[in-house]
Formats: C-alpha cells, sequence, structure tokens
C-alpha cells in the first residue's frame, strides 16, 4: 500500500535506482500480492501478517507496534511511554470498528469510556485529522508523521503488532532482485532507528 511504500520501502527503492535499479512498483492487497508470487508475475513481494505463506521464501522486513500520535505542542498526560489508561482523558481519533487495532484496544480497556471523535480508516488520513487538530490518534509506529506531529510508544502488552515480509518464489530472490531485497532491508533498519522517524 502507499503507507508502506511511503514510510517503510522508499528510501529502499531509491537506493536500488541509484545504484542502476529498475522496477515496477504494483501497490496490491496481501491476497493479490501472494498470488501474483504464485503465478510468477513478481519477483519480490512485501506484505503485512503474523506468518508468511509456507509455500513461498518468506524473510522479516521488520515489525511494527502502534504509537499514540499528537500534535508537538499538545501538552501530554506523562512523558515517555504512553499507558493506555491515558487515553481516557484525550479526545482521539481511532480506527473503524471491525479491525484488529479496534478489538485489541476494546479487549485491553474493558468498559472505559473513550472520548472518540472521529474513526477512520487508514494511518495518514489518521494523522491528516492530528495535524488538523481534531484529536490524538493511534497509529502504526512506523509512520512518518506530518510537521508538527509527533508519535510516542504506547505502553501495553497484547497491542497488535504487524510483521513484514519479503516474499519470493521458493529459493528466494537472485541477481536485481536480490540487490532490491538487500537494500530494503538496509534502509528500513536504517528508517527504524532514526529519533522521530517511524517512531
Amino acid at each position: 500500500g502507499a503507507g508502506v511504500l511511503r514510510d517503510l520501502l522508499a528510501p529502499g527503492i531509491a537506493r536500488f535506482v541509484a545504484d542502476g535499479g529498475r522496477l515496477d512498483v504494483e501497490p496490491a492487497t496481501r491476497t493479490q500480492t501472494v498470488a501474483r508470487l504464485r503465478a510468477g508475475h513478481l519477483g519480490l513481494g512485501v506484505t503485512g501478517a503474523s506468518e508468511p505463506p509456507v509455500d513461498l521464501w518468506a524473510e522479516r522486513l521488520c515489525t511494527v507496534g502502534l504509537a499514540l500520535a499528537g500534535r508537538a505542542t499538545w501538552p501530554l498526560p506523562q512523558e515517555g511511554r504512553i499507558p493506555l489508561e491515558a487515553l481516557a482523558s484525550l479526545p482521539l481519533v481511532l480506527p473503524l470498528e471491525g479491525g484488529p487495532v479496534h478489538a485489541a484496544l476494546t479487549a485491553a480497556m474493558p468498559g472505559v469510556a473513550l472520548d472518540v471523535r472521529v474513526r477512520c480508516g487508514g494511518w495518514h488520513a489518521a494523522l491528516a485529522l492530528v495535524a488538523a487538530g481534531v484529536g490524538w490518534a493511534v497509529v502504526n509506529d512506523s509512520c512518518r508523521p506530518p510537521p508538527g506531529v509527533r508519535l510516542w510508544p504506547l505502553a501495553a502488552e497484547g497491542l497488535p503488532t504487524t510483521h513484514y515480509w519479503l516474499l519470493a518464489r521458493p529459493g528466494g530472490p537472485r541477481g536485481p532482485t536480490a540487490r532490491l531485497a538487500s537494500a530494503l532491508h538496509t534502509e528500513v533498519a536504517r528508517v527504524r532507528q532514526v529519533p522521530g522517524a517511524g517512531r
């Protein structure tokens, strides 16, 4: 998807292209990506899943958790890792009902009445609402926040994490595709260590 491309993959693609590589990038769902790999129409895929398909070569690219996004000028209930209980005192932008994040928050905070201003699909849409001053949002900690917005890690066990996998046909990527996989690994590791980026 566009968010994963922007937040995680673009630097690795840029490195691959700077080294003379060429590629087609095709945003697709997890199901579409796996089907196209199985059919031999893709050399390399990236998808989020708890476990990769057993019939494909797979290598974990990174694991992302959840963070609290707010305007950098807004006062926080406390510094450091933010406990889930702090969400009860904040105006919130939360993911749509029916998804894993909504289910996890409901399970982790039974009976807590949250002040939900907006339910929103998509991390970057939620971040745009934070930037506009609607409220605080729970988003992937891999998101690159827009100017004026900051991410704080949530301190909570049991919240969902997403594993992003590099996928290829059995035997793994070769030639230019292997160089692309290496560039993605290198740059994702670098981006995930930059303070304030993907945190």
